[in-house]
């Protein structure tokens, strides 16, 4: 093989792996941008059941609560008849 094709053929390689190289790094930059994002998201999902957990608390307090002030008005209306 001729010196002037082989080095056409080495160049072509050459080439050709830059551009897988160039393939991998951007689908490497795109998988770690897409990690990050589901780290984001599992911590907004985790604030979020916090904060539902939380709410959900208060409301049952507050249904208790309701519950007992109604009874003692329903008491105290009997009381009073």
């Amino acid at each position: 093989m001729p010196l002037a094709t082989a080095l056409a053929e080495t160049k072509r390689a050459d080439e050709a792996f830059d551009a897988s190289n160039d393939r991998f790094v951007a689908a490497e930059s795109a998988l770690d941008v897409a990690r990050e994002e589901r780290a984001q998201a599992r911590r907004e999902r985790y604030v979020a059941r916090q904060a539902h957990e939380q709410a959900s608390t208060i409301v049952d307090r507050l249904q208790r609560r309701v519950a007992e002030l109604s009874e003692r008005v329903d008491r105290m209306c009997g009381l009073e008849a």
